[in-house]
């Protein structure tokens, strides 16, 4: 009888381990490029950040859940712009990066939408200002890995700590920022 429980509890938690999993993205191969416009079409600004870190949470096959990381002080790895006139774009988006570098997307709730796309709900965090978000991704297996790609459209007014930008800005304030992110998942174990 005692071997019977311990088998049975055995066999119970490797099912729930199956069934929720937590697996780590590769910072090093997930991208976050992002364009702006400035409010005239002055000038055009892009670049690409890295990730930190971050995790999804995966319930049998299906992502229910993620957090990911960004360093909006760090180096960029590329940023350009067309303007010149330009002020740089973070600290002209009204982003206090000095005292607020890291940028956070929570991800809550996601809902399949066919058997490799789905929406998600959650908050992103930037500038220590917390908004909610809604979005798109696809998740295709690639090797050994999966990546989850998403494109997404902010307004950085909901971030800023400065309601009204002041003048120089307000010339060329971005109203949207087109973000596309790339992120690849580590398969369990590796």
């Amino acid at each position: 009888m005692k071997n019977t429980i311990i088998v049975f509890v055995l066999f119970y938690s490797s099912l729930s381990s199956f069934a929720q999993q937590k697996l780590f993205i590769d910072a090093s191969q997930s991208t976050l490029h992002w364009s702006a416009t400035d409010d005239h079409h002055r000038g055009k600004h892009n670049g690409k950040i890295s990730f930190q870190k971050g995790h999804v949470i995966k319930k049998d096959t299906q992502i229910t859940e993620g957090m990911f990381e960004v360093d909006l002080y760090s180096k960029l790895q590329s940023y350009t712009y067309d303007s010149k006139t330009c002020i740089p774009f973070f600290s002209r988006a009204s982003f206090d990066i000095k005292k607020h570098p890291g940028a956070i997307l929570h991800i809550l709730h996601t809902a399949y939408t066919g058997p490799s796309s789905f929406s998600s709900t959650g908050y992103l965090t930037i500038n220590g200002i917390r908004q909610p978000i809604s979005f798109l991704s696809t998740i295709k297996k690639k090797e050994l890995y999966e990546v989850i790609t998403s494109n997404l459209v902010i307004d950085p007014m909901l971030w800023s700590t400065q309601k009204v930008p002041h003048l120089i800005s307000a010339l060329s304030f971005p109203k949207l920022i087109e973000i596309s992110l790339q992120i690849t998942i580590i398969p369990d174990g590796c």
